[in-house]
C-alpha cells in the first residue's frame, strides 16, 4: 500500500510538474504570439501610409504628365508662330540676325539710359547703327 501511495505522490508530482512546465511554454508561447500581432499591426500601419503615398504620388506624376502634355502642345504652337513670324520677316525683306543684333544694342543702351550712363547709351546705339540699317534689305 505504502507503494502504492508512493506511486501515486510520484505522478502527481509529475502531473504537477509537467503542468508547471506546460503552463510556463504555453505563456511564452502567448507572449510571443502577443509580440508577433503587435509587430504585424506596425508593418500592416506601414503599408497602409505607404500606399497613401504611392497613390498620392501616381497621381502627381498624373499630374505632371498631364501638364508636361499640355506644354508641349503650347511649345508646339509657340514654335509654329515663330515659323510664321520668322517667314513674315524673311518675306519682308528683313536680315534677321541684323535685327536681332539692332535689338541687342538697343535694349543694352535703354539699360545704361535708365541708369544714367547718357554717354554709354549713345555709343551703343552708334555701334548697332550699321547693323539695324542692315536689317531692312535695301534700306527701307
Amino acid at each position: 500500500m505504502v507503494a502504492l501511495v508512493a506511486a501515486g505522490l510520484a505522478l502527481g508530482a509529475f502531473v504537477v510538474v509537467t503542468d508547471v512546465r506546460g503552463r510556463a511554454e504555453a505563456s511564452r508561447a502567448a507572449d510571443a504570439l502577443s509580440t508577433a500581432h503587435a509587430h504585424l499591426d506596425r508593418v500592416r500601419a506601414g503599408l497602409a501610409r505607404d500606399g497613401t503615398q504611392l497613390r498620392a504620388s501616381n497621381a502627381e506624376v498624373q499630374s505632371l504628365d498631364t501638364t508636361v502634355s499640355q506644354d508641349k502642345a503650347s511649345l508646339g504652337t509657340t514654335n509654329a508662330a515663330i515659323a510664321s513670324t520668322e517667314e513674315g520677316l524673311f518675306f519682308g525683306g528683313y536680315d534677321i540676325a541684323a535685327l536681332g543684333s539692332c535689338l541687342g544694342g538697343v535694349t543694352q543702351a535703354l539699360d545704361q539710359a535708365a541708369v544714367g550712363q547718357t554717354s554709354g547709351a549713345l555709343s551703343s546705339l552708334g555701334s548697332v547703327a550699321g547693323s539695324c540699317g542692315a536689317a531692312k534689305q535695301g534700306g527701307g
